[in-house]
């Protein structure tokens, strides 16, 4: 007996024989199953594609930033060197200016100040010599007596002539200490200084 089965898979609306029925009914499941099987397979190579774009789109970033970076640090550190092959031109270059400036000043006038300045160190000395060129003796004695006075130190203070000495050097002498305060001294004290203050700027 011959039965007439309409089945969607089947090409034309074919008649199949009922002993044929089961075949064409496991083909159909069979097929639906390996379409369902294909799209699953292709959904997950859209997702595994997608995600292996942004996991390669993130490593260039990385790798970017990185070489970035990098190069950062090479252009720090090329400034670094050269700013540090400078700082004795820059101290060299200071230390002309401030001579050239104090080359303005009178000889006596500066180891008057420089005098001055040293005898802050002794406010606790009792007696203090200030040793001098003799064209200078006059006038550290004026500063250092106007000091004294102003300050109300009690310290007793001789102010010597000495030709061997050069126009811009000081010398102080007390019970403790003896401090050459001469204007080389402390030029020479301010150009190793220099080359310290560049190195602690952040």
């Amino acid at each position: 007996m011959m039965t007439s089965v309409n089945l969607s898979s089947t090409p034309g609306g074919r008649i199949v024989r009922a002993p044929e029925v089961d075949v064409w009914q496991t083909a159909a499941q069979t097929l639906r199953k390996v379409e369902d099987l294909a799209s699953s397979e292709k959904s997950g190579g859209y997702r595994e594609g997608y995600e292996k774009g942004v996991r390669d789109g993130l490593a260039s970033v990385r790798d970017e930033h990185a070489a970035a970076a990098e190069q950062l640090a090479r252009t720090v550190a090329a400034v670094d060197r050269y700013l540090g092959s400078m700082e004795g031109e820059i101290a060299e270059l200071t230390m002309g200016i401030v001579r050239q400036v104090l080359g303005t000043f009178d000889d006596a006038d500066l180891v008057a100040r420089l005098a001055g300045e040293a005898l802050a160190n002794f406010r606790r000395a009792r007696h203090l010599k200030i040793t001098v060129h003799p064209d200078a003796c006059t006038r550290v004695r004026e500063a250092v007596d106007g000091l004294v006075e102003r300050e109300g130190l009690a310290v007793t203070v001789m102010v010597a002539g000495d030709p061997a000495l050069r126009p811009t050097d000081c010398r102080l002498v007390s019970d403790f200490a003896v401090v050459e305060a001469d204007l080389e001294t402390q030029l020479a004290a301010l150009a190793r200084a220099l080359p310290q203050r560049e190195a602690q700027r952040p």
